[in-house]
């Protein structure tokens, strides 16, 4: 995977915000008995983890570094993870979603390795101003075109969505991306919603809503739901 001509792609088409492309990423989350991480033996599944937005005060659209910003965001969690940087409040949802992929609690070596094997994108390219600001409709739709951009060059299998909001507010699909309802994940009685995305050329992704991991978020449970919509979801 060339990440330089994947960011240049979606440099233009509206991408303010390059996603997190882990080193490992095509060789994806397998759950292959104990073994979560693919390999070029036995390769899993690639996962887009799908945030909502960045929280940003005087933000300048015209400032090229702005483009690094979600990747800085993973590696200022990774280097809090090892030592490097002063561990700070919002890391804990990172280290929450993690564990949830991992199914048990990860030391640092393990959060480089997981998030080497995930891409990360947030979905608004409009930054907010303030923490729990709410976004209008027009973010949504300015950001639906990168998006599907996203889609197109990475390729995921599945995309995990990080809060129901966000998850009501995603395309059902665009001029070359179909979309359909999922038949769901199911664990312990509970349904976890997800949608179909599929092309003409045979690409499929199926998208699975997660609670946001930031607050209320049980990771063990949701380790099932996504150990379950990675291997089964449809």
């Amino acid at each position: 995977m060339d990440k330089n001509k994947i960011e240049e792609g979606l440099l233009n088409t509206r991408v303010m915000f390059l996603p997190w492309i882990g080193d490992n990423y095509e060789l994806g989350i397998a759950f292959d008995n104990d073994k979560i991480l693919g390999t070029k033996e036995k390769p899993g599944k690639k996962i887009l983890v799908l945030g909502e937005s960045h929280y940003i005060d005087d933000f300048d659209p015209e400032e090229p570094k702005n483009h690094q910003f979600t990747k800085e965001v993973i590696s200022d969690y990774l280097k809090g993870r090892e030592g490097s940087l002063n561990y700070q409040r919002w890391m804990n949802t990172f280290l929450k979603f993690e564990r949830a992929v991992y199914g048990k609690v990860t030391s640092s070596q393990d959060s480089q390795e997981i998030w080497n094997h995930l891409a990360f994108y947030n979905f608004l390219q409009t930054p907010l101003c303030m923490a729990r600001m709410q976004p209008d409709d027009t973010n949504f739709e300015k950001s639906e075109e990168p998006f599907f951009k996203v889609l197109d060059l990475l390729r995921p299998d599945v995309i995990l969505v990080w809060g129901k909001r966000l998850y009501s507010k995603l395309p059902i699909g665009s001029d070359s991306v179909t979309g359909k309802e999922g038949e769901g994940v199911y664990v312990d009685g509970y349904r976890a919603d997800s949608w179909v995305y599929s092309k003409n050329d045979g690409y499929k992704s199926i998208a699975i809503s997660l609670y946001h991991p930031s607050v209320g978020f049980d990771w063990s449970f949701w380790n099932s739901i996504i150990k379950n919509g990675v291997t089964n979801g449809r």
